[in-house]
């Protein structure tokens, strides 16, 4: 729930650092004030640390479908999609009335050329053997995504300018229906060497 905390920053103007403070506030709120239970250390790693990396994530990827040019249900479904994948946004733009606001064409909320989006989508059935036994186990139908978001080489800084996204989501049996979820964020990197046959960065990336 630490994204839950971390999006409502950034849906109010506040940069990757800035809300960094929110979610870490928001565990302690929750631990402290919240629970029963006395505080986890564990927990506050995992809603302040963890929810600022998905809270990032999901902040960007949500912008992916806005556009302010829009009418009528081509702009409902853009509007649904986005609440769907960051609800914070979503209740912010609803609040200042960005959700029905029509500007001029232009208006959209990720560079494509400045950040591009690479999607791998595949889906399949494989068999899962129980404690490495051939014949004892089950079938799971899966869908596996892949995003890489922005350029690793590119001269774009920010954190999670670039940021590398998989999830594999499962279907009947008894496995969970995410199977996995591999996030590594780029939180700063610096060029070591750019060549004609090799480039090398060094950088500081979180992963999740």
């Amino acid at each position: 729930h630490g994204n839950l905390y971390f999006t409502s920053a950034r849906a109010n103007g506040m940069n990757f650092w800035q809300s960094y403070p929110y979610a870490l506030g928001g565990s302690l709120m929750w631990e402290f004030f919240g629970e029963a239970t006395p505080p986890s250390i564990n927990d506050v790693f995992a809603t302040s640390i963890g929810g600022a990396a998905l809270g990032e994530t999901l902040f960007r990827i949500s912008a992916l479908p806005l556009d302010d040019s829009r009418r009528g249900m081509a702009r409902l479904w853009r509007e649904l999609l986005s609440g769907i994948i960051n609800p914070m946004r979503a209740l912010n733009r609803i609040i200042t009335g960005d959700a029905w606001r029509v500007r001029p064409k232009g208006n959209r909320y990720h560079d494509y050329e400045r950040l591009p989006i690479n999607i791998v989508l595949s889906t399949g059935t494989r068999y899962l053997a129980d404690k490495g036994a051939l014949f004892r186990g089950e079938f799971n139908s899966y869908v596996n995504l892949l995003l890489n978001y922005g350029d690793p080489f590119s001269s774009e800084n920010k954190p999670y300018d670039f940021f590398s996204l998989e999830t594999t989501l499962g279907f009947f049996g008894n496995q969970p229906a995410v199977n996995t979820f591999h996030l590594v964020g780029q939180l700063w990197s610096t060029p070591i060497s750019s060549g004609k046959d090799i480039d090398i960065k060094f950088g500081i990336y979180q992963h999740f």
